[in-house]
């Protein structure tokens, strides 16, 4: 089945899997975002309560695209068979891809000095830089989480 078919053509809102994929990406790492900011970063100490609420969001809104761009990368590289629903080998390659992307993002952004942590953040050294483990294990985890409740769940209201 292809990412973009529609899940049911029973209903005319039906969505396609990277519909539903994304609506769950949305929640769950909205939810995360929101948990982690406070007390494992810095940044709401300077920000202003409309900054609190946007960058946030915006963060969400990236890791959508995150999600949805590894599920296509895994798609292109094993097929879509791979993707809806993810296949052992699916799911390892986007376990592989979506641990090292969460790598990468991170350390670009603590590199670019993005944000900064509390000592509450565990941290592993990359690259000469304090890469926080919080937000590899949601860029590892969630896009795998997002994908399989898309498929078990293809209808999430």
């Amino acid at each position: 089945r292809a990412l973009s078919a529609p899940m049911s053509a029973a209903s005319p809102f039906a969505l396609s899997f990277l519909d539903a994929a994304a609506l769950y990406a949305f929640a769950l790492n909205g939810a995360w975002e929101y948990a982690q900011l406070r007390p494992l970063y810095t940044c709401p100490e300077r920000w202003s309560w409309g900054e609190r609420l946007l960058w946030p969001l915006a963060a969400t809104l990236g890791d959508v695209l995150i999600v949805g761009g590894l599920a296509a990368l895994v798609a292109l590289l094993t097929g879509s068979d791979a993707v809806v629903p993810p296949s052992t080998a699916g799911w390892a390659l986007l376990l592989g891809l979506s641990f090292t992307a969460s790598l990468f993002f991170e350390w670009a952004a603590r590199r670019l000095r993005i944000w900064n942590y509390r000592p509450a953040m565990p941290t592993l050294r990359l690259g000469g830089e304090a890469v926080g483990l919080a937000p590899v294990a949601q860029i590892t985890l969630l896009p795998a989480l997002s994908l399989w409740l898309a498929g078990a769940f293809p209808h999430p209201f």
